[in-house]
This record gives C-alpha cells, structure tokens and sequence, in this order.
C-alpha cells in the first residue's frame, strides 16, 4: 500500500461523491451506505467497495482490491493488491489473502486462513480455520477444504471435490470433479486423482 489510509466509522469530515465516499489521500472509494467500518483499517489506493460491507478491526487492503456487495472482512484480515472478493463472501478473522487472488460468491474463508497469490475460489466454497493454499491454486465451485489442510503450489481442485480435515495435496496435483480426499491422506506432488475418487 503506498498511501494508505485510517478509517474509522462514520468518516467524519469526508467527502461524499453522488453515492460514495472518497477517500482523496487513498483514492479509495467507498459507498455511503457501508455499514461499518473498525477501528485502525488501512485501505490502498483505487479501492471499491459494494453497499452493505462490513470492516472489521486492524483490517488491511492492498491497492487496487474490488469488494462486492455484502461481504464481511473480519477482525485483522490483510488482503493483498488487486484482490477480488464478491458478493457475500467472507475472509474471517487472522486471514491472509495475496495479491491478485479472485473469491467468487459466497465463499467463506476460515478464521487464520492463508491464500496465496493469484488463487482463484470458486463459488459457494470454503477453506476452513487454519488451512493454507498456495499459489496460483484454482478450487472449483461448490469445493470444501477442511480445517488445518495445506494445499501446495499450482494445485486445481475440480468441482464439488472435498479435502478433509488434516489433509495435505502436494503441488501441481490435479483432483478431479466430485473427489473426496480423506482425513489425514497425504497428495503426493504432481498426482492426478480422477473424477469421482
């Protein structure tokens, strides 16, 4: 973030622009009708955020991130540069989410979860409390990822698949649509799982 911005709720003395406000030092654009904001949020500059947004505390946005209507960014999340969150999607509290990483509709983001840059989550998944997935991972809709699993580097997660709790998927695996990986199963890099498993 490179002029970054504090905001806290109701943003006295702003700006108001038709139906937004604007943060003139960020560049950030928010709408009028965001329902709250916390304490000690730090937004980068060309920020938009949709209507009925909820920020919490000791939130961080990077430059350039695109918020839909209805999220909820909770308590200390860091949202890095050029991420898209859509409509109804929530990182929960402690989560990490990199650069240029696209997060569909209704996807929920476990508390003290880890994405790593230019991850792409379909929509209505989840990635449950303390998981990690690594870079450039695309999960198709409808896909759980289970808490404390790690997903590697490259890895693509089709459709209605399933990676349960403690589970770990090695880079550059590729799991195919409806697959369901058992508790504790380790991945091994470069495996192809097919459809159905």
């Amino acid at each position: 973030m490179t002029r970054g911005v504090t905001l806290s709720f109701p943003y006295p003395g702003l700006p108001v622009d038709g139906e937004a406000v604007v943060l003139e030092s960020g560049g950030a654009v928010l709408p009028v009708d965001v329902m709250r904001v916390g304490d000690r949020v730090r937004v980068g500059d060309r920020v938009r955020v949709g209507d009925r947004v909820r920020v919490g505390d000791r939130v961080r946005v990077g430059d350039e991130v695109r918020v839909g209507d209805g999220v909820r960014v909770r308590v200390g999340v860091f949202v890095g540069e050029g991420v898209r969150v859509a409509v109804s999607s929530m990182p929960a509290a402690g989560s990490r989410v990199g650069e240029e990483v696209r997060v569909s509709d209704g996807v929920r983001v476990g508390e003290g979860v880890r994405v790593g840059e230019g991850v792409r989550v379909g929509a209505g998944s989840s990635v449950a409390v303390g998981s990690s997935v690594g870079e450039g991972v695309r999960v198709g809709d409808g896909v759980r990822v289970g808490d404390g699993v790690r997903v590697g580097e490259g890895v693509r997660v089709g459709v209605g698949s399933s990676v349960a709790v403690g589970s770990s998927v090695g880079d550059g695996v590729r799991v195919g649509e409806g697959v369901r990986v058992g508790e504790g199963v380790r991945v091994g890099e470069g495996v192809r799982v097919g459809v159905g498993s």
